[in-house]
């Protein structure tokens, strides 16, 4: 809300100011907003690929099989 707050802010400020007829400026504050974004998806990816090898490796310790058997179905 506050990145939103500030966008719109500092584009209207412009506008109004008589500085610009037509202000993008503003949006730059959304510029972190998303790079933080993408970093958090991509540690959430990664996590998620840990957590997976991880189960992999304990069944594979444990021998236990990775699907069931074919022709039975739960």
């Amino acid at each position: 809300m506050l990145t939103f707050v500030a966008s719109f802010g500092t584009n209207k400020a412009l506008v109004w100011s008589g500085v610009l007829d037509f202000s993008l400026w503003g949006w730059l504050f959304w510029a972190p907003v998303f790079v933080t974004e993408a970093k958090l998806r991509q540690a959430k990816r990664l996590g998620r690929e840990r957590v997976i090898a991880r189960i992999q490796a304990r069944h594979d310790e444990m021998h236990l099989p990775q699907s069931p058997p074919e022709g039975k179905h739960l």
